[in-house]
């Protein structure tokens, strides 16, 4: 059977049907490596969105709430009387929650770095929230200092480092030369 079919396909007169058949052949050969490949690219963009929720999901339980927490501290921190009570009452706490969010936003950028979350998502995630964070602990800084505690000196660093990785050109730029414009 197999050498009648290959003294078809050697034949001279058969050769356009041949070319024709071995054409179709490949394409066919083609169109299923293409399947393969589209199929092994999902299961690999599943598991980085499989990673990416897990973190995603405690950023929503416990992060969120703390950045919230933190905005409100910083934005309503004032150079008088009443902020350093409030500083003096609330540093702890206050630090406390700094150290799991900055914790929180190592860890996913990690998670990125290592090709283990898509690292768009977890880009845009990052990016806005450290951000507002970075400018609102330069903001209150002065205050900080001024109470005693050099604790915080070391978070804005960190996230300069985490600005510079996870956000994008026109966003570092809007964060560093245009937002208190």
């Amino acid at each position: 059977m197999i050498r009648v079919l290959l003294n078809f396909v050697r034949n001279p007169q058969n050769e356009p049907i041949s070319s024709w058949v071995q054409t179709l052949f490949l394409a066919i050969g083609v169109v299923y490596g293409l399947v393969q490949l589209t199929y092994i690219s999902d299961s690999y963009t599943q598991k980085l969105n499989e990673n990416y929720l897990k973190h995603y999901e405690d950023y929503n339980k416990t992060v969120f709430a703390k950045l919230n927490e933190l905005n409100n501290f910083y934005f309503f921190l004032k150079d008088d009387e009443g902020s350093s009570q409030r500083i003096s009452e609330q540093f702890e706490d206050i630090l406390q929650k700094e150290d799991e969010v900055a914790l929180f936003f190592n860890d996913i950028s990690s998670c990125a770095k290592f090709g283990l979350c898509p690292q768009d998502k977890v880009d845009s995630l990052v990016c806005g929230d450290v951000s507002q964070l970075h400018a609102d602990i330069t903001k209150a800084m002065p205050q900080l200092i001024q109470y005693g505690s050099h604790k915080f000196q070391r978070l804005p660093s960190n996230y300069e480092r985490l600005i510079n990785s996870h956000c994008g050109v026109f966003d570092r730029v809007h964060h560093w030369y245009l937002r208190n414009v």
